[in-house]
């Protein structure tokens, strides 16, 4: 019987994945300081936005290993989809971002839009097999 080694960066986007997904049930410290800082819309939808982007991340990385055209097609359709219904969350993101909160001050809203706009090129970078037709056409 073949056994199936995975790498280490397979690993590491995994751990990172699950991670990122259920990492705020780890720590009660870390949730006490969230709850006394107050709830932000923006912290909360960007972590769930990191989530789902860091999974999209995931599920790229395994498509590469596919060899069926046809189920590669089909996941890199559901890719697409997804990375659709993460981008009509953009505007919410960044209305977010710019809204001035008590106590916050500019360089607290220019790190939020920065931190949004790296995850905008994040959720961009994620191939869906559209991007390799676009790199061979153009």
């Amino acid at each position: 019987r073949p056994v199936s080694m995975t790498s280490v960066a397979d690993i590491l986007v995994r751990v990172n994945a699950l991670n990122a997904k259920y990492g705020h049930y780890a720590s009660e410290d870390a949730g006490a300081a969230r709850r006394a800082k107050g709830d932000d819309p923006f912290e909360h939808t960007y972590r769930q936005l990191l989530g789902e982007v860091e999974a999209l991340e995931v599920r790229a990385e395994e498509a590469k290993s596919e060899t069926s055209r046809a189920a590669l097609a089909t996941v890199n359709a559901e890719i697409r989809r997804a990375k659709q219904s993460l981008r009509a969350e953009w505007p919410k993101l960044e209305k977010y971002a710019l809204k001035k909160r008590k106590g916050s001050t500019q360089e607290d809203i220019d790190d939020k839009v920065m931190r949004a706009h790296t995850l905008e090129e994040r959720l961009e970078a994620v191939s869906d097999g559209a991007n390799a037709l676009k790199a061979r056409l153009g």
